[in-house]
C-alpha cells in the first residue's frame, strides 16, 4: 500500500493510502493504534511519515472546566460542512486548533467561575476493545480518591466518546502555563499523593492502548458568548486544521459565523482554543490547530443548532456565502467533529460544581 507522504490525514489513528489493482487505485482508510506510554510525567509527541504519533503520558494533573458551543455548517463546493461553530468549539479535536472549548471551569485558584480558562490541557486516553464502561470508571476512581484523600485543591473532568475511537478526555484549566507547572510541582513533591497516582497509574495502562495529551490558550476573538457547565450533559467538539499561511482567512471566515449567529440566535455560544501544545490532529502539510467546543444539556440543542444553520444562508446572503466558499476552501485543510459525554464518576470537580448540581456530580 502507498501512503500519501505516509499520512494523508489523521484523527485519533486514522490513515489513508492507496493500493492497485487491476481495474484501476483502491482507497484505503485503515486505523492505526497509537502507541501506550505508561509514564504521565512527561511530555513529549513525536510522529513520523509511517506510524501513529508517540506521546509520553503525563501525570493526571486536574484542571477547571470550561462551556461549549453550538453548531454550524461550512459551505464547501456546494456542501454543507456540519458545524463551523459547532466545530469551533471540543475533539479533541482541527484548524490551527481553534479549540472551541466551551466549559465552565476557569481555574483552580478560581473553581466557581464559570467561563473559560486561558489555559486548557487535556488528557487522552485510548481504550482497548472491552475495556471501557465500568471497568474504566472503577480503575478512574482511584486517582479521584487519591485527589479527595490528600484534600488536593485541584480539580478536573472527564469525557467519553460517543463517536470515534474509544476513548475518554480528563480536561484542566489554568489562569496561565505558570499556574500549570505549580501545580505540577506541588503535586511532585507531595510523595504520598504521587504514589498513589503512580500506582492509578500502572493499574489503568492495562486498560490502555494509547494516551496522549496537548495545551491550548482560548482565543476569545473568535469565540461567541459563554456556555455554561452547570447542567451541561454533553462536549460536541471540533476540531480545524489551518492551511499553512491561511489563518488570517481562517480568523476572517470565523468572524463571518459570528456575526450572522449573533443575529440568528442571540443566546448561541462557543469557545475556541487554539492548539499550542500535542495537536490533537496531524497532517504532513502542517498548519494550526484550533478546536471549537459547544457545551449542551441535552442532544435536542444538536437538533436546534443544524436548523438554526440553514438561516446561516439567508443571513449572510449570495455575496456572504461566495466569500464564506472562498475563505472555506482557502483556510481549511480538515475538519473532523465528535461527541462527547461528561462522566461524574471519573470527575473530580470542584464543591461549586457538586453544590449547584449535586444529582449530577456527587460521589457515584
Amino acid at each position: 500500500m502507498i501512503e500519501f507522504a505516509g499520512r494523508f490525514a489523521q484523527d485519533d489513528g486514522f490513515v489513508v493510502g492507496l493500493r492497485r489493482r487491476e481495474s484501476g487505485w483502491l482507497f484505503v482508510f485503515r486505523c492505526a493504534a497509537a502507541a501506550g506510554i505508561d509514564n504521565r510525567r512527561r511530555i513529549g509527541l513525536d510522529c513520523d511519515s509511517s506510524r501513529s504519533i508517540h506521546a509520553s503520558a503525563f501525570q493526571r494533573i486536574p484542571f477547571g472546566s470550561f462551556p461549549v458551543m453550538p453548531a454550524l455548517h461550512f459551505i464547501v463546493r456546494g456542501k454543507t460542512m456540519h458545524a463551523l461553530a459547532r466545530k469551533f468549539l471540543f475533539g479533541c479535536a482541527t484548524l490551527p486548533l481553534i479549540a472551541v472549548l466551551s466549559t465552565s471551569l476557569h481555574a483552580q485558584n478560581a473553581p466557581d467561575q464559570d467561563g473559560p480558562p486561558n489555559v486548557l490541557v487535556i488528557h487522552r486516553e485510548y481504550l482497548k476493545p472491552g475495556k471501557g464502561g465500568m471497568l474504566h470508571d472503577r480503575s478512574e476512581s482511584a486517582f479521584v480518591r487519591a485527589f479527595r484523600e490528600a484534600q488536593s485543591p485541584y480539580h478536573y473532568f472527564a469525557l467519553d466518546s460517543l463517536s470515534g475511537p474509544s476513548r475518554s478526555l480528563f480536561l484542566f484549566s489554568y489562569d496561565s502555563f505558570a499556574d500549570w507547572e505549580k501545580e505540577n510541582a506541588a503535586i511532585s513533591s507531595n510523595a504520598a499523593l504521587a504514589a498513589k497516582l503512580d500506582q492509578a497509574t500502572l493499574n489503568d495502562g492495562d486498560l490502555l492502548s494509547g494516551y496522549d495529551a496537548g495545551a491550548m490558550t482560548l482565543r476569545p476573538d473568535l469565540s461567541l458568548n459563554k456556555g455554561s457547565i452547570y447542567g451541561a450533559r454533553y462536549f460536541e467538539i471540533t476540531a480545524f486544521v489551518v492551511k499553512p499561511g491561511h489563518v488570517k482567512d481562517f480568523t476572517e471566515l470565523a468572524k463571518i459565523y459570528i456575526d450572522a449567529f449573533r443575529k440568528i440566535d442571540p443566546e448561541t455560544h462557543w469557545d475556541t482554543f487554539e492548539v499550542t501544545y500535542g495537536s490533537p490532529v496531524h497532517t504532513d502539510a502542517g498548519g494550526d490547530v484550533f478546536l471549537v467546543f459547544n457545551l449542551m444539556k441535552s442532544l435536542a440543542e444538536t437538533d436546534k443548532s443544524m436548523k438554526d444553520s440553514d438561516k446561516f444562508a439567508s443571513v449572510v446572503g449570495p455575496e456572504g456565502m461566495q466569500k464564506v466558499s472562498e475563505l472555506t476552501a482557502a483556510s481549511i485543510q480538515l475538519s473532523t467533529t465528535n461527541l462527547f459525554a461528561i462522566n461524574p464518576r471519573m470527575s473530580n470537580p470542584p464543591s461549586e460544581w457538586v453544590k449547584k448540581d449535586p444529582g449530577f456530580w456527587k460521589e457515584q
